[in-house]
Formats: structure tokens, C-alpha cells, sequence
């Protein structure tokens, strides 16, 4: 043997250990074997009704240097510009009024139509006119209410309701209870009809087997993967965690109790999820649903009509770039909109 054929032979293994020692990666690269879920909402953790409590510990002295005549019920004339902070025990404004400073009531704070305001606080409830615009918070103890096209350009928050009216658009949502009342639309995604579909302990080739899981008891069963599109039927058993690599689509009537995750689009039309939904594009939770569990949508959250998210036992989280709320629909806990604004069509 040649020196030249001993050094090729030589070569020639090195680069077969090389490329065992870097397949995995390869196929790592290829098809990925991410089981965890895309971050819901990293402020999650945080006290969304921080800029209220913040105000009311610096505004608490100045109530006892305000006359008692003053604190009553407050009447504000239509066109009336308030340019100091005010406090009083109720309010109630006429149309095109102004707020340049933070107001602060500790009973019903109703402001008119087509009002602008820097901050709102109330111990009670707080009811906004329609075309009316808030430029940071509003928080009421009891509820808020906002009515047609009304804008806060931050966040609302409530120890209880929170209803918004078609034309509505904030930033963040967060109260026990979330409603609102808009235009119900068709949703904005078709099912394909070549995706493949899944039925009830059908087996999978990406996962290997067929999937038999007890029901209660032993450990969290292992997360299954699947590549491209999918379809779940009404006939779907799907009590573990699942990752698509495509789009995943959940027809009417399917029962889900696992965590799901797209690396497309996700799906759910009429139907009950136990767990928590998480898509890299657009997530669409049609008419009729019920999630349980936390929604995010990497481009898009898109609520239908009757949708409810979460229940005042356990509060959830509902975060994407954009969040529309259509039809009437309710939601316990959190909305963020990272980019643009939670919005209620028209």
C-alpha cells in the first residue's frame, strides 16, 4: 500500500467520525425536537395596577388638605379643561371635556363623550363615553367600562370587569373577568383539505407508536412530535403534549387535554382545549371554543365569537402581536398586545 492510499484511507476515516459526531446536530438543525412551549408573556409575573398604586400612595395626603364642599359629586360642564389632578367622591363629565392631570374618585368616576384624559382611578366603577382617548391607565376597583371607538394608549385593569364595546383599543387588559362586544366575523384561516389527518389511537410515523396513555396517575407522558400539517378530528385523542412542525388545525368538536404547540398556524374551531396553545404564526380560536390553559400567537390572536379563555378559578394569559376580540367573548385574566393594540372590530 502506497503512502498516498494510506493517507486517503486515513482521511477518509477522519471524516466519517466527524460526520457521526455532528449528525445529531444535523438532524437537530432538520427536525428539531423543541418540546418547550413558546414564552406566553414574560410580564406575566408582573403587577399590571402598579401606576394606580403608585398614585394612590403619593396622592393619599392630598385629600386631607381639599375643603369636604369640594369632595362631593362633582358636575363638570361640556367643553370643561381640568388642569390640575382632581379628587373627589364621584364625578360625572360632560362631552369633549379635558383631563390634563390624573383624577382619582372614590365612588362612580362617568366620564362623557369624546373626553381625553391623562389617568383615571376609582375605588368604585369607571364608565368612559364613547370616542374618548386615555393616554395611560385606567383602573377601577369594581369594574371598567369603555364604550364605542375608545382608545387607552397603555393599560386597564380591574379588581373584577372589564367590558370593552366595539371600536375599543388598549394595550393591556387585566381583570378576573374580560368581556367585549364587537363585530362577529368568519374566521380568518381555511383548513386545507391535503393535510393529513389523526384519529383516535391512529398511529403516527413521526412518533413511532400508537399512542395508549393512562388516564390518571404515572408520569407526563413524553411530548410527540409530527412534521408538516395536521388535522385533528372530532375523533382525536390527544392527552399529551403535542408539537407540529407545520400548521395545525383542530375541527369542531375535538377534545384536547395536552399542551399544543405549532410552528405555523394554529387552529381551533369549536372546540375544548384543557391545555395551553402556543404557534409561531397565527393562532385562531373560532366561535364556540374553550381554552383552558394560556393562548400565544407569534404574528396574531384572533378570539371568535363565544370564545372563553380560562374561568375566575384559574386566570390565564392571552399575548401575540396583535390581538383582535371578535363577537362577544370572555377571557379571565390577561390580554397583551406587544406590537400593536388589543382591538375590537367594528
Amino acid at each position: 500500500m502506497t503512502s498516498f492510499l494510506a493517507v486517503l484511507q486515513l482521511g477518509a476515516l477522519a471524516i466519517a467520525l466527524g460526520a457521526i459526531l455532528i449528525l445529531p446536530a444535523v438532524l437537530e438543525w432538520l427536525y428539531p425536537k423543541d418540546a418547550k412551549a413558546l414564552p406566553i408573556d414574560n410580564a406575566w409575573s408582573r403587577r399590571d395596577t402598579v401606576f394606580a398604586e403608585s398614585f394612590r400612595r403619593i396622592a393619599q395626603p392630598w385629600w386631607s388638605n381639599i375643603p369636604s364642599p369640594e369632595q362631593d359629586r362633582i358636575v363638570l360642564a361640556p367643553g370643561h379643561i381640568q388642569e390640575a389632578s382632581l379628587l373627589g367622591y364621584s364625578l360625572e363629565s360632560g362631552a369633549q371635556t379635558q383631563f390634563k392631570e390624573e383624577v382619582w374618585t372614590r365612588e362612580k368616576l362617568i366620564l362623557g363623550p369624546e373626553n381625553h384624559a391623562r389617568a383615571l382611578l376609582s375605588d368604585d366603577s369607571i364608565q368612559i363615553g364613547p370616542n374618548s382617548l386615555v393616554e395611560r391607565w385606567v383602573h377601577g376597583d369594581l369594574e371598567v367600562r369603555l364604550g364605542e371607538d375608545c382608545t387607552v394608549l397603555a393599560r386597564v385593569t380591574s379588581g373584577g370587569l372589564i367590558q370593552l364595546e366595539r371600536g375599543c383599543r388598549v394595550q393591556l387588559l387585566c381583570a378576573p373577568t374580560i368581556q367585549w362586544s364587537g363585530e362577529a366575523r368568519p374566521i380568518p384561516i381555511e383548513i386545507p383539505t391535503h393535510a393529513r389527518r389523526w384519529f383516535r389511537r391512529t398511529k403516527i410515523p413521526e412518533a413511532g407508536s400508537t399512542w395508549e396513555t393512562q388516564r390518571e396517575g404515572g408520569q407526563r407522558p413524553q411530548t410527540v412530535f409530527v412534521n408538516g400539517d395536521l388535522i385533528l378530528d372530532n375523533e382525536a385523542d390527544i392527552d399529551f403534549p403535542l408539537v407540529v412542525r407545520g400548521n395545525l388545525y383542530i375541527r369542531k368538536g375535538a377534545l384536547i387535554a395536552g399542551d399544543l404547540k405549532a410552528h405555523g398556524d394554529l387552529l381551533v374551531e369549536n372546540s375544548a382545549v384543557l391545555g395551553s396553545l402556543t404557534c409561531k404564526g397565527r393562532l385562531v380560536v373560532g366561535a364556540g371554543s374553550s381554552v383552558q390553559g394560556c393562548l400565544m400567537g407569534g404574528e396574531l390572536v384572533w378570539l371568535g365569537d363565544g370564545v372563553i379563555i380560562g374561568n375566575q378559578d384559574r386566570q390565564q394569559a392571552v399575548s401575540g402581536q396583535q390581538v383582535l376580540l371578535t363577537g362577544k367573548g370572555m377571557v379571565h385574566g390577561r390580554i397583551h398586545a406587544f406590537t400593536n393594540l388589543i382591538e375590537v372590530p367594528r
